[in-house]
C-alpha cells in the first residue's frame, strides 16, 4: 500500500512540477509522512528535480531562452548551495527540519495558489534586480 501511495505522490508532485513549479510541495511532506526521514525527503526531491530541470533547460534552450550569459554564475551558486545546504541540514536537529519545512511550505502555498501569473509573466529588470536574485 504505501507504494502504491509513493506512485500516487509522485505523479501528483510531477504534475504539479509539470504544470508550473511546486512538486516538492507535495513529495516532499508526502514522503516524510510515508516514514522518510527529511533528510531523505528533500534528496529524493532534489534528484527527481535534476531531470526536470535538464528537460527544461533543453525546452527552453530549443525556444531560445536561455540567458547563457548568467549560467556560469548560476551554475557556480548552485555548487556552493549543493555542498553548504545538505551540510547544514545534517547538522540540525530533524524535528527542527521538519517544522522548518512545514513552516516554509504553509508560507508559500497562499502564494502558489494565489498568484496564478508567479513566474509567467516577464518583467523588465536592473543590474539590481538580477544581484537579488542570485541571493
Amino acid at each position: 500500500m504505501e507504494a502504491f501511495i509513493a506512485f500516487l505522490l509522485g505523479l501528483a508532485s510531477g504534475l504539479v512540477g509539470g504544470i508550473s513549479t511546486g512538486g516538492g510541495l507535495i513529495s516532499i511532506p508526502g514522503l516524510i509522512f510515508l516514514g522518510a526521514s527529511p533528510i531523505t525527503a528533500i534528496a529524493t526531491t532534489r534528484l527527481s528535480a535534476l531531470s526536470n530541470g535538464i528537460s527544461s533547460l533543453y525546452e527552453y534552450n530549443k525556444n531560445k531562452q536561455v540567458v547563457w550569459r548568467r549560467t556560469p554564475i548560476f551554475i557556480g551558486l548552485a555548487i556552493i548551495a549543493g555542498i553548504i545546504g545538505p551540510n547544514l541540514v545534517l547538522e540540525i536537529d530533524e524535528d527542527i527540519v521538519k517544522k522548518i519545512i512545514g513552516g516554509l511550505m504553509l508560507l508559500l502555498l497562499p502564494l502558489l495558489i494565489f498568484n496564478k501569473n508567479l513566474g509567467n509573466v516577464r518583467r523588465k529588470t536592473d543590474e539590481n534586480h538580477h544581484l537579488i536574485g542570485y541571493v
